[in-house]
């Protein structure tokens, strides 16, 4: 599954803060699990090739990017 980066600061469930991740860029999730507060966690390789387990709340699937952007336009 392919998501989209909408937050790379500071956010809930979150370990760390340092997440080297780019806002708008789309990231592969390789494996996904549940996590606090119904949020998942995925586990996705970031921009400097490490993979790590991130909170679903940082990212949007593809299709609701599309969308977001979208609205925007219109």
């Amino acid at each position: 599954m392919w998501v989209v980066c909408i937050n790379n600061g500071v956010c809930d469930g979150a370990s760390s803060d340092i997440v080297n991740l780019t806002i708008g860029e789309k990231y592969f999730v390789s494996k996904n699990i549940d996590s606090i507060k119904d949020l998942k966690e995925y586990l996705i390789t970031n921009d400097v090739g490490e993979s790590f387990y991130y909170c679903s709340n940082r990212f949007l699937s593809l299709t609701e990017y599309r969308d977001k952007k979208l609205s925007i336009l219109i």
